[in-house]
């Protein structure tokens, strides 16, 4: 649920740059462009929710991290990824 409503304001403003578009307010080239950069932040804040996740799954069960020590938490990481930069 957390995700969905992360992601709400992104899809928003996708529906309004179709409608821009459909109204020829916004050009066929420059909606493409503007549709990747949104899609690009939906693949980084789904990206992140899922490292966030997979990172606290490790931290709470030592069967999964055997012989693994967790040494600092909650220290700030960045991964790149195909839709840009990810911190988490």
């Amino acid at each position: 649920m957390k995700l969905i409503c992360s992601l709400m304001p992104i899809f928003l403003s996708i529906v309004e740059m179709v409608l821009e578009s459909l109204t020829g307010k916004l050009d066929f080239p420059a909606f493409q462009t503007q549709l990747q950069i949104k899609l690009n932040e939906v693949g980084c804040a789904i990206t992140k929710q899922v490292l966030e996740e997979l990172d606290r799954q490790i931290k709470a069960d030592k069967k999964t991290r055997r012989g693994w020590q967790v040494f600092r938490a909650g220290d700030k990481k960045e991964v790149v990824t195909c839709f840009g930069p990810v911190s988490y």
